[in-house]
């Protein structure tokens, strides 16, 4: 799979050490973008589609759960999947705020990394197969046009040639 084909990750996380710790159990996945804020996530998928965002919860500024309400609120990022990896909020409303601002998922550290590796590797392989199927689509709309051009010319060659057959049987 070259390099364009991967699908992205977005890391999220005001902690540099929290950012390189999941660069380390995840590289292997996709291609790993880093935002060290919620602000700089909403640059990042302004310009990148993601196959999902691993979103802390709690951060300076603008925390995790306005940055999902945020992301939900884009056309763009509507239907991308957000899972909360987060050490803070551990209590049962903080999951369901997390929830209820968009997160498929919210898993509190310490984490279980074959766990993680595992969801991400089912959004990974939905966002692959959802890629997959919107080019067969815009090849399959491509071809439907390339043959209503080509009928077009063959209803046009077809009258031509049944004038120049009307005018071989006039008689002169």
């Amino acid at each position: 799979m070259t390099s364009e084909s991967k699908a992205r990750i977005l890391l999220v996380d005001d902690d540099p050490r929290n950012l390189a710790a999941l660069d380390a159990v995840l590289s292997d996945l996709g291609i790993l973008v880093a935002a060290p804020s919620g602000e700089a996530a909403l640059r990042q998928l302004l310009g990148h589609e993601f196959a999902v965002v691993l979103l802390d919860a709690r951060m300076p500024g603008m925390d995790g759960f306005e940055v999902a309400r945020l992301i939900r609120s884009r056309e763009r990022s509507r239907h991308t999947p957000i899972i909360f990896l987060t050490g803070a909020y551990e209590d049962m409303s903080s999951v369901f705020r997390g929830y209820e601002a968009g997160a498929v998922d919210y898993i509190v550290k310490p984490l279980n990394t074959d766990i993680l590796r595992s969801k991400l590797r089912i959004f990974i392989d939905l966002y692959e197969k959802s890629a997959g199927l919107a080019r067969e689509i815009a090849e399959r709309k491509l071809i439907e046009a390339r043959l209503r051009a080509s009928e077009g010319s063959l209803r046009g060659l077809t009258a031509r040639l049944e004038s120049v057959l009307e005018e071989e049987r006039t008689p002169i």
